[in-house]
């Protein structure tokens, strides 16, 4: 359910800071920090998620 929102998220809005998408996932869904890490480590492992370090921005990859 994480993922499916912060795929949305990242739909509508092309790349998001690492945080501020967490700020986000919180105030909506009342996550919490674990859960969001796991959720980034499954959509890295599937290949679905784009990190760029100098920017710390993360962009959903179709």
């Amino acid at each position: 359910m994480i993922a499916q929102h912060l795929i949305s998220e990242l739909n509508v809005h092309a790349d998001y800071k690492l945080n501020d998408m967490y700020l986000y996932l919180k105030n909506k869904l009342k996550v919490q920090q674990k859960e969001y890490v796991y959720t980034l480590n499954f959509l890295f492992l599937l290949g679905k998620l784009q990190y760029e370090k100098e920017t710390d921005v993360i962009r959903y990859i179709k």
